[in-house]
């Protein structure tokens, strides 16, 4: 997923020559869907995964067996979705609260889509990222975010608030990273996350910045977090994890919503094990 809306317009150019260049070599390229987070804060599918989307609805799907893998295409397929998308951002996501909310809404949606896929998966996260816990513009309140048929609490107005824009931190995010890392867990899918120049990135240093969030996802899901957008990397790395990756099961303790620590060894000398460090243990 290539994330315009947390990315800057002057850091497009170089993320899209390095994504078509980890793309374009790939053969396998059916089990590979590509989709931008747009700046209206929508799911656009580049290509999408035809469990996703029949083939016959989107013009890249309708690839024959004989035809070369769509990803040799990547550059001008993403040239083209770039340049029908691209507009100014409306007035509402130019405030970080709402650009966070809707990023994690649209993590949200893509999760619940590979819940319908089975076996071992993999979202590689391409941006600068987004916080965690945010200012809200017009008063603190809580956040619910929709799971199909039904809602759960996506932000929780945190009890510190000023209830004053820009005083205090307002809105945690964590209840989604909750939710979302439990939803990656049940459909085996790991998120690899890849930041985009993070030395001009201008956050504070406090909890919650864009790169905790980043780290967190890559923690909870046995993923990897990469810095200084190493695409071609973290394409290549989460490809090869997917391909020997397993499934331990244990009892644990009773849900209470906190997080905990997981510890994942091997006794074969030699084995470098990646694994979640950790999991939140959702109260339903």
């Amino acid at each position: 997923m290539f994330d315009l809306l947390n990315t800057f317009a002057g850091q497009r150019e170089n993320s899209v020559t390095l994504l078509s260049h980890a793309l374009e070599p790939l053969e396998q390229s059916d089990s590979i869907g590509l989709y931008l987070l747009t700046n209206h804060a929508d799911l656009y599918p580049v290509h999408a995964l035809s469990v996703q989307q029949p083939a016959a609805a989107h013009p890249t799907g309708n690839q024959k067996p004989d035809d070369p893998p769509w990803t040799r295409q990547t550059r001008l397929l993403l040239d083209r979705a770039i340049q029908k998308i691209n507009a100014l951002r409306i007035k509402d996501y130019q405030d970080q609260g709402f650009i966070a909310a809707a990023t994690f809404m649209a993590l949200g949606h893509l999760g619940d889509a590979f819940m319908k896929i089975p076996g071992p998966k993999a979202i590689v996260w391409i941006t600068r990222g987004a916080p965690n816990w945010v200012d809200y513009p017009y008063g603190c309140k809580d956040a619910m975010f929709s799971d199909g048929s039904s809602t759960y609490l996506g932000g929780r107005c945190g009890s510190d608030c000023t209830r004053r824009a820009a005083v205090a931190k307002c809105i945690d995010y964590t209840p989604f990273l909750l939710h979302f890392s439990a939803n990656l867990t049940r459909s085996d899918t790991m998120v690899c996350t890849v930041m985009i120049d993070p030395e001009s990135a201008i956050f504070s240093k406090d909890r919650g910045r864009p790169r905790d969030t980043l780290e967190q996802l890559a923690d909870v899901s046995g993923g990897q977090f990469y810095l200084h957008g190493e695409i071609e990397k973290a394409i290549d790395q989460s490809q090869k994890d997917i391909r020997v990756r397993y499934q331990l099961a244990y009892d644990t303790p009773v849900p209470n919503g906190k997080y905990h620590k997981l510890r994942v060894e091997c006794s074969r000398k030699g084995v470098r094990v990646v694994a979640p460090e950790g999991y939140y243990s959702e109260m339903r």
